[in-house]
């Protein structure tokens, strides 16, 4: 659940600054596939429970709008 509300937070986001209009679509989609796959990495290494793993799916979940965005 928690990527989806950070997947919609995300898109709206996107379309409220503009972030997406504003650099290069490949450097904005590798930037956005980097950190969701940087906050995979995390929640793989270092959480043990939810209280770490829920903030990292949330912002998984933002990242990817970037990437769909881009797409």
């Amino acid at each position: 659940m928690s990527v989806q509300l950070g997947f919609a937070v995300g898109a709206f986001a996107l379309a409220a600054l503009g972030l997406a209009d504003r650099w290069p679509t490949h450097w904005f989609f590798a930037g956005a596939a980097a950190l969701a796959a940087l906050c995979t990495a995390l929640i793989a290494l270092f959480t043990e429970g939810p209280r770490l793993a829920l903030p990292l799916r949330f912002l998984t979940g933002m990242a990817l709008a970037g990437c769909i965005r881009s797409g």
